[in-house]
């Protein structure tokens, strides 16, 4: 008699662990926003994980910082991190789903979301990074399939582990986060078509304050404009790490 056949156990379900999160920056909450851009700047990361009586207490990043503190002028020495940062964020563990983790920071526009194993900090997940992940690992299997829409699928296996609702919804997060665009040019081609772009741009010789408050009005990194011509872009990194940690005046600094 034929031997009975083997049901194949699925694949198990990948974690937020196996995402390498990128190791946390953990300051107290009591530290100013000054000395918040200095470390972050120092670490280069874009977000500080702020502790108060041995528990998480909040979350600031670099946008947090040029939205809530550069662009309404309030003062970097004594202005709290954690009166300008996101109180109590929401936390994913190490053995949770990675997909899960990922689309929820997509849902809830979360940057960055910290990683904890028990009740100790391990972590943090960068969703640019994440995704970025995500798309290496669809062109790897484009490469492989030949076309696109095989590409998605590969990816999905992998990343979803064959869980088709998973899948389903990791494809839909990726159209939502980058649309048609599959190239850094498509992108700015499609910012460029849909007029948004001039909504973004500031005059070369404007103040950093004056960036920041563009910065903060469209949620969005400005382009630096002289003559009609882009000459430059103005991060809230650049905020961070070329003005604030450097203890500059936003109002004495100009965009270029």
């Amino acid at each position: 008699a034929a031997p009975p056949s083997r049901v194949a156990e699925p694949a198990p379900t990948r974690t937020v662990a196996r995402m390498r999160p990128d190791q946390p920056l953990v300051l107290e909450a009591s530290s100013s926003v000054a000395e918040v851009s200095k470390a972050m700047t120092a670490k280069r990361v874009a977000c500080a994980l702020l502790v108060q009586d041995d528990g998480l207490a909040g979350i600031i990043t670099d946008h947090d910082i040029a939205r809530k503190v550069v662009a309404p002028s309030l003062d970097p020495e004594t202005t709290r991190a954690l009166d300008v940062a996101t109180v109590d964020p929401q936390c994913v563990s190490v053995h949770d789903s990675a997909i899960e983790a990922l689309t929820m920071m997509a849902e809830r526009k979360f940057r960055h979301l910290p990683v904890l194993d028990g009740d100790s900090i391990v972590g943090v997940l960068n969703i640019a990074r994440c995704l970025y992940d995500a798309i290496t690992r669809m062109e790897k299997a484009q490469a492989a399939a030949g076309d696109s829409q095989n590409a998605v699928n590969e990816m999905m296996k992998k990343v979803a582990t064959g869980n088709a609702q998973q899948a389903a919804m990791m494809s839909k997060l990726l159209e939502k986060a980058f649309g048609a665009a599959s190239t850094l040019k498509g992108l700015l081609d499609t910012d460029e078509a849909s007029g948004q772009r001039s909504e973004c741009c500031i005059d070369a010789g404007a103040t950093v304050r004056e960036g920041a408050a563009l910065i903060a009005k469209t949620k969005r990194a400005v382009l630096a404009v002289e003559g009609g011509e882009v000459v430059g872009i103005l991060t809230p990194k650049d905020l961070l790490t070329r003005v604030l940690a450097k203890d500059l005046s936003p109002d004495e600094c100009v965009v270029s």
